[in-house]
């Protein structure tokens, strides 16, 4: 199986946290190799999502098989705590 870059970029609600730990939980127990983690700041939504109007956004930058994709967005979107999110594949992480 070949190993990808991704970006998983989100909107949490303002208790955000928690939510960031079982972000990383679901991450770890599915064998994602995180490589950097951005940590979620308070922002202003354009509009709201789920009747929140501000929330913490935060980016996480991991290595992982195309496969495990499928299971991690499903896992993401059962969680109440994420507003929105998005996975993309990227060519270069940025280490720094």
């Amino acid at each position: 199986m070949a190993v990808r870059k991704y970006e998983l970029s989100f909107w949490l609600r303002s208790d955000g946290q928690v939510a960031l730990d079982k972000i990383n939980k679901i991450l770890g127990e599915l064998g994602i190799d995180v490589v950097k983690t951005i940590a979620p700041k308070e922002g202003k939504l354009a509009y709201p999502i789920k009747k929140e109007t501000s929330g913490l956004f935060g980016t996480i930058y991991f290595q992982a098989e195309a496969e495990k994709i499928f299971t991690l967005k499903s896992k993401l979107k059962t969680m109440p705590e994420i507003l929105r999110f998005i996975i993309l594949k990227r060519v270069k992480i940025d280490e720094s």
